[in-house]
């Protein structure tokens, strides 16, 4: 509706300058309103049909959240400009042939009078000087294509909602009561501003898609999420100043990320991409990446998907004794489940329209501590004679890894992303971070690759780029349909118009014109000598001499 807001009174418009020009002319009010109409009838359907048919082919070439913030705009567009055509044709007449009488000549304001006569010889001095009006022109437009990869760019635009996300991130494998505790403190503090009407949680996963431009986060026993309620957008926008890097490592074993809801599929405005087989090269390139990130002073949050590092125990069976007892991989996976993972499910019982699991564990199953890992007992395919200590039938020995990793089609890849400050722009930040990371020497077989915003704008800008160039031939064919054919420079459509020709006629002419001509000396001559001008008299014949 903002989009054509300036273009529903365009036809209107139109139409009363014409009926107000031809009352000036003295050309009856009732004949001025109809032949106002009439006259740019073709022009405002052809105008109308031209900018209704714009956002069409964005229909077809763009895809996910920009095809969904686009698909509005062509329906509405085309609606509304169709009512201002029915306005324009059919009211608009009625209403000026009974509510204006007369034209501008006799009541146009001095100030409307200075800037029309400004115009004309403005018009007129640049008729006059074509190549230098033409030169100016191309000059501004040079101009400007210079100076636009200076200004600051993003694709698409922020959603206009009074709600902000907020993400509380802790390590990887974090209980969940604790990141319940780390939550409810940061709700607690955010419920004391009074510009906050309401704070929904949600613990262990993210909340569902309350938006088109808005991807949740599956998140884990470690991530929690809320989403914060304000009185009006200018409100959010001042929270997400106040509290963005105030509260980014406000808690010393959390991380808090404060974001806007924006039309971008990207999860963070800043990440590199690092891809590669060798597990130690890509951590040593991701910490590389990290070290150059944390140093520039624009950026708030800094981190890697890989989470957290993370301690282990590694459980090997040794081969001999454990086939004494019968003891297997699955047998020993079940065994540690009864102890460490919440038991193993058997069954399942309704009550009512609730399902209740049935699930079996070990009496002190979530009481056992890492000291006294080694001492359990395990039993093999005959629990009552086989109960052995766990030591005797495997190695147990510590170790640390990483919090996840990651594969993109079927390839190990580490993203290092980080959060922005508010005052930064993503456009200028991205490029002077990839310009740093340039010099940086990565391990041999690990590739890097831009990611974040800028991926999204090189992803969707082509197709909207292929869009805009099939709306603009379409409309090249509308107007060519209208105009019939393109005028050469420096003539008017009129005069550019085939016309039939009349040779007959026009020979005809010019030797009348000749025949004038060389008659006139003749007759001064023998007027000058008294003789009289001969008269040519019809021929007479006879019947005999016809025959």
């Amino acid at each position: 509706m903002i989009v054509s807001l300036g273009m529903i009174v365009d036809d209107s418009v139109v139409v009363i300058d014409s009926y107000l020009e031809k009352l000036d002319e003295g050309v009856p009010r009732w004949r001025a309103a109809i032949e106002s109409a009439q006259k740019f009838t073709a022009s405002i359907i052809t105008a109308t049909l031209a900018i209704s048919i714009t956002f069409f082919p964005l229909l077809f070439t763009t895809e996910s959240f920009v095809h969904n913030f686009i698909e509005p705009f062509p329906y509405g567009l085309t609606i509304v400009l169709t009512v201002s055509v029915l306005v324009a044709l059919f009211v608009v007449p009625i209403i000026e042939y009974y509510f204006v009488h007369d034209g501008l000549k006799s009541s146009r304001p001095r100030i409307l009078t200075i800037m029309q006569d400004f115009y004309n010889r403005l018009l007129s001095h640049c008729m006059h000087h074509r190549r230098s009006t033409l030169a100016i022109g191309m000059a501004v437009v040079l101009l400007s294509l210079l100076l636009f990869p200076m200004i600051p760019q993003k694709l698409m635009p922020r959603a206009t909602r009074s709600l902000f996300t907020v993400d509380v991130v802790l390590p990887s494998g974090t209980d969940i009561t604790r990141t319940a505790a780390v939550t409810d403190s940061l709700v607690d503090i955010l419920s004391r501003d009074k510009r906050v009407t309401n704070i929904t949680t949600f613990y262990g996963s993210g909340s569902p898609r309350i938006h088109a431009a808005f991807f949740p986060d599956f998140g884990g026993t470690h991530f929690a999420q809320l989403i914060v309620n304000t009185h009006s957008d200018s409100e959010m926008q001042e929270m997400l100043d106040e509290y963005t890097e105030r509260m980014a490592n406000y808690f010393t074993d959390a991380q808090v990320l404060f974001k806007e809801i924006a039309y971008t599929d990207a999860l963070y405005p800043i990440m590199v991409r690092l891809k590669g087989d060798n597990m130690d090269s890509m951590r040593v390139a991701a910490d590389s990446v990290l070290t150059r990130l944390r140093h520039n002073p624009k950026l708030v949050t800094v981190n890697s998907n890989w989470g957290t590092t993370q301690s282990r125990i590694n459980i090997a069976l040794h081969p001999e004794e454990a086939n004494r007892i019968g003891m297997t991989k699955s047998l020993l996976a079940m065994n540690l489940a009864l102890r460490y993972s919440g038991g193993i499910p058997v069954s399942s019982i309704w009550e009512g329209s609730t399902e209740v699991p049935i699930v079996l564990r070990d009496a002190d199953e979530g009481k056992q501590t890492v000291e006294a890992f080694k001492d359990i007992r395990v039993s093999g395919l005959v629990p009552t004679l086989t109960t052995v200590p766990l030591t005797q039938v495997a190695g147990i020995t510590p170790d640390w890894n990483n919090g996840a990793i990651i594969r993109s089609n079927g390839i190990r890849e580490t993203v290092c992303f980080a959060t922005i400050s508010r005052d930064a722009k993503v456009a200028t930040l991205t490029k002077e971070i990839y310009d740093d990371l340039k010099t940086l020497r990565l391990p041999e077989g690990i590739t890097i690759k831009q990611g974040g915003q800028a991926e999204t704008e090189t992803r969707y800008r082509p197709q909207i780029y292929l869009g805009v160039v099939l709306a603009i031939i379409i409309i090249v064919f509308i107007l060519l349909f209208h105009l019939r054919s393109i005028p050469p420079a420096g003539h008017s459509r009129e005069e550019h118009t085939p016309r039939r020709r009349e040779p007959a006629r026009k020979t005809r002419d010019v030797y009348q014109r000749r025949d004038k001509h060389d008659r006139a000396p003749r007759r001064a001559a023998r007027t000058a000598a008294g003789l009289r001008p001969a008269h040519r008299r019809p021929l007479r014949l006879s019947a005999g001499q016809v025959n």
